[in-house]
């Protein structure tokens, strides 16, 4: 499993995390897996609501649920957005 090292921003909490993502598993499974994340890094300040949208910054719109960062060229230093 191919890994790239990510900037994710969560504008709700205003905060920036640097992670490793896998570049292979569907955008769905890896929204709900960052969303956790983000819920138990800072449990008072986000609770995922179960309809987050996982974005690159330079799109504008939420990338395809069935589709992964690899379909979207996503390498180090990409930057995602979790709405």
């Amino acid at each position: 499993m191919e890994k790239v090292l990510v900037e994710l921003f969560v504008p709700s909490i205003q905060k920036s995390f640097e992670i490793m993502a896998p570049q292979d598993v569907p955008i769905s499974r890896l929204t709900g897996v960052l969303a956790d994340g983000v819920r138990q890094m800072c449990p008072e300040r986000f609770t995922p609501l179960g309809n987050e949208a996982l974005l690159i910054r330079e799109f504008t719109r939420p990338l395809d649920p069935a589709k992964r960062l690899c379909d979207y060229g996503a390498c180090d230093g990409a930057h995602l957005v979790l709405m």
